[in-house]
């Protein structure tokens, strides 16, 4: 029964997914020049905001960070296949993050610039990943929605989940007040049985 709840309440597979096209973005991102990108965007804004709060990075930091990233991502597969509660709010942070990274990309490519003065050759770089964090980020959510004990997909699962047991007087066709009174239990039909029951509590 346990494992049947884990399963049904469980996004595994779509954590899983999406940290596969995590790792493939940053691969995406390493080879086509992102960070250059990055790191000049961030310093013209801060030329004209000088309260925002991104920060820049070296290269080697940089990936590094990622590459952190997506094997501590992995890592929590395992407890995401079994729907741990405390995941759940960083699973939407997470599906929600390269949801949005994915739409930068593709609004950046179609634009071919971040900011007026960074420009760049379309696609932008790291686009091509970013379908596969579009795909993943969305998986992510309409399980972690579908799996939530408060949304209507979850209240259907969890009343799927309950087992009626019959009485066993009514597996047996024997109906209680028999064995009482009679001084030995027969044989009735289940339709009987049901009336002597509800005849005994009116």
């Amino acid at each position: 029964m346990e494992q049947t709840s884990s399963r049904s309440s469980g996004f595994g597979l779509p954590w899983f997914v999406l940290t596969v096209a995590f790792a493939l973005h940053v691969l995406d991102e390493a080879t086509t020049g992102f960070l250059p990108v990055y790191n000049a965007s961030v310093l013209a804004m801060r030329a004209r905001w000088g309260w925002f709060p991104m920060p820049t990075f070296e290269f080697r930091v940089w990936l590094a960070g990622l590459i952190f990233g997506v094997v501590l991502c992995f890592a929590l597969t395992p407890v995401a296949a079994l729907g741990a509660r405390w995941l759940r709010p960083l699973a939407w942070l997470y599906a929600v993050i390269h949801f949005f990274n994915a739409m930068g990309h593709t609004v950046a490519t179609i634009l071919g610039h971040t900011v007026a003065s960074v420009t760049f050759p379309r696609p932008a770089p790291g686009f091509y990943s970013s379908p596969l964090l579009f795909i993943g980020s969305v998986w992510l959510m309409v399980r972690l929605w579908r799996t939530a004990s408060g949304s209507p997909k979850g209240r259907v699962r969890k009343w799927a989940g309950l087992k009626f047991r019959p009485h066993p007087h009514f597996l047996r066709g024997r109906h209680p007040e028999q064995s009482r009174f009679s001084g030995g239990a027969r044989d009735l039909p289940a339709g009987e049985c049901l009336k002597g029951d509800l005849s005994a509590r009116l």
